[in-house]
């Protein structure tokens, strides 16, 4: 199966972006998100243009603290080495194992660390958005092409420009 069979006969798709887990279409009425697995399931959610207010570029900065928790494992790991330094005896397979304790704590918070920023896109809105926001949150870092998403946010703010328009110019009173 494929996102065009959830198109409306009169939807014209106007931009599309991929993340790591989901396809993003903007049609002329409409926002989809998709997604099929490996084994044939599909997950579909769409948003009119009526339920979005705005769109948001979240930036989250890293979170210091893994990075001091690695710091202080591979500090321990020196202080381990020069304490066995001054040791007359000691076993060898416990040196090796807690050394690689040390180690691998230190490379996993410091792996942590490095992905713990997050950027995103995010829908604003009433309704559904309000009541699932990380739904509706375009994973940015984890984008296939930053510059696709870029380019499909960028067109759905036109596009929610022009819906905003065409509802002001339906709301006015028409002058005779």
């Amino acid at each position: 199966m494929s996102i065009k069979q959830h198109i409306l006969d009169d939807e014209d798709v106007v931009a599309h972006c991929s993340t790591r887990s989901w396809v993003w279409v903007c049609t002329d009425q409409r926002i989809l998100k998709y997604r099929e697995s490996d084994r044939g399931t599909e997950s579909l959610h769409d948003l009119s243009f009526r339920e979005i207010s705005a769109i948001s570029l979240t930036n989250k900065p890293r979170k210091s603290i893994y990075l001091v928790v690695s710091i202080f494992c591979l500090i321990g790991l020196f202080g381990w080495w020069y304490m066995l330094s001054n040791v007359d005896s000691y076993d060898p397979a416990v040196a090796v194992v807690f050394s690689g304790l040390f180690v691998g704590a230190g490379v996993l918070f410091l792996y942590i660390w490095y992905n713990s920023s997050k950027s995103y896109f995010e829908f604003r809105g009433g309704g559904v958005i309000q009541q699932e926001p990380e739904m509706w949150r375009i994973n940015w870092m984890g984008a296939d092409d930053k510059d696709q998403v870029q380019d499909f946010v960028k067109t759905v703010r036109e596009q929610l420009s022009d819906q905003n328009n065409l509802r002001h110019e339906r709301q006015r009173p028409s002058q005779v």
